[in-house]
């Protein structure tokens, strides 16, 4: 909408009658602020109205002198009347329908705030599962470590057991080894001894019966 050049000063019936037509012409509202928006945001709204109703009330005039056959002021009002009434009844129902909207616009808010925190609270609590899970696994592979190192060290220590174990059986078996061939030689040296002793012994007792029988013959011999 267009506006007039900006004056200054008290506003007069031919300003809001030139503003009034302007509107008109343009096919705009002529409303208290659209007629002051022309003239430049000047005046007040009261003073406009007095000018507006004396400038359509000569309209109105004017329209009945050139056309008698326009209803008279009492038809008129009745016709305004019920414009108005029904103007009202409209606008009271297109207030209470805008309020109707208004108040399921304002529950599916609350609707999706809730929605909203609850896939908010969902979420969180997804994390801290998913943390939990995390630390549990971590929990778990660091008791495997350490199950594994364990392990390990025992299989150490075995391998070292058994490696000092053969070792010592070495040492043994080597010592045992040096004592009985040291035993089977003093029994070799023994049963020789043994041997000898008894040839000896064969010896002697050859020599005895020898001995015995000759000292026999001696005697029988004798005078």
């Amino acid at each position: 909408m267009t506006t007039s050049t900006h004056k200054v000063g008290p506003i007069t019936h031919d300003e809001v009658k030139a503003a009034y037509d302007e509107l008109a012409k343009l096919g705009e509202s002529t409303t208290l602020k659209n007629i002051r928006a022309r003239l430049g945001d000047r005046g007040s709204l009261e003073t406009i109205k007095k000018f507006r109703a004396g400038i359509i009330r000569a309209a109105e005039e004017e329209e009945r002198r050139k056309n008698p056959e326009i209803p008279g002021e009492d038809v008129r009002q009745v016709f305004l009347g019920q414009a108005e009434h029904l103007l009202l009844t409209s606008y009271a129902a297109g207030l209470r329908r805008g309020r109707d909207i208004s108040r399921e616009i304002q529950a599916g808010l609350v609707t999706l705030e809730v929605e909203r925190d609850q896939l908010l609270a969902d979420f969180e609590e997804g994390q801290r599962m998913i943390r939990e899970r995390d630390d549990e696994i971590d929990r778990i592979k660091q008791a495997g470590e350490n199950t594994l190192a364990g392990e390990r060290q025992r299989v150490d220590d075995a391998r070292l057991e058994a490696h000092a174990a053969r070792m010592e059986l070495t040492a043994y078996q080597a010592r045992t080894g040096a004592k009985i061939e040291t035993l089977e030689e003093a029994l070799r040296l023994a049963k020789d001894e043994l041997t000898r002793s008894k040839l000896h012994l064969a010896k002697a007792q050859g020599k005895i019966a020898l001995l015995s029988r000759t000292g026999s013959h001696a005697i029988g011999a004798v005078p």
